[in-house]
């Protein structure tokens, strides 16, 4: 049985609902996972009893949260030194359009160089569209990012992207590896 780690970093919640799922896959497996959201880490963070740890992110045009980036590379030789695992989240995920999977790479690649962390196992997961709950600006935004990616515009209404069944298979895949 490993103890694992999961730090997330979300904006809305769903992020969190994302590792909420891959920690209680990795109950299931036999695991111990906590889990941690970055922006509330305690300025003694360490990875000090911890047998591994995954870190995740959402996406909000085009970023990482900023309390994420700065954990993980302030503290990349620790999460270097553990098996690892690294998720995005994301609508340009859940996009059909030709140029999605390049983009989405380019996420996972930026993180990987903002914090010089090199996590072996890495995914990419589609996120949420939680129109109701934005204010006027925020949804006419996302409703034009949404257009451009192809997914659903009704802003009555919430829209949920994420393939429950891989974020299980990363876990289990990671949980593999351990």
């Amino acid at each position: 049985m490993a103890k694992i780690l999961i730090v997330y970093g979300t904006n809305e919640g769903h992020t969190r609902k994302i590792a909420e799922h891959i920690a209680d896959t990795l109950r299931k497996a036999g695991h111990q996972a906590d889990l941690l959201q970055g922006i509330k880490a305690p300025p003694d963070f360490s990875l000090s009893g911890y047998d591994a740890v995954i870190a995740g992110t959402s996406i909000h045009m085009g970023t990482h949260q900023i309390a994420m980036r700065k954990l993980v590379k302030k503290h990349r030789e620790e999460f270097q030194r553990l098996p690892g695992a690294y998720f995005c989240v994301c609508l340009t995920a859940a996009s059909k359009v030709p140029e999605a999977p390049r983009e989405v790479e380019g996420y996972i690649r930026d993180f990987i160089k903002y914090t010089g962390w090199t996590p072996p196992k890495t995914a990419a997961f589609g996120g949420a569209l939680r129109y109701p709950y934005y204010n006027m600006v925020k949804r006419f935004m996302v409703k034009l990012v949404a257009r451009k990616l192809g997914l659903d515009t009704d802003t009555k209404r919430e829209f949920v992207y994420t393939d429950w069944a891989a974020v299980a298979r990363f876990a289990e895949e990671f949980a593999a590896t351990l």
